[in-house]
């Protein structure tokens, strides 16, 4: 995702749309280094996600496995809002 971004947006202060809504259009326009801020928090919750897992795997193996699986979807999701304003900017 960071390679995406670093490829198809640039990182300035140009402004660029940070948030699309379906229903309003462009919600959130700012400098186009706050996109960085997507991957950051999914950077985060993943290692999160990573720490929680290994702490109930010990305990519970069904519930580490299903932490992986959510941290996996979680990471789809802002694969896809980043690919959906990667397209709103193109």
């Amino acid at each position: 995702m960071w390679i995406l971004i670093l490829i198809k947006i640039r990182t300035d202060y140009r402004p660029i749309p940070l948030h699309f809504n379906a229903f309003y259009g462009i919600e959130f326009v700012g400098p186009g280094f706050l996109f960085f801020e997507l991957p950051l928090v999914g950077a985060g919750m993943m290692v999160l996600n990573l720490f929680l897992s290994r702490m109930a795997f010990r305990r519970e193996e069904f519930l580490a496995i299903l932490i992986a699986f959510g941290t996996a979807v979680i990471q789809l999701l802002f694969l896809i809002a980043v690919l959906n304003v990667i397209a709103l900017i193109s």
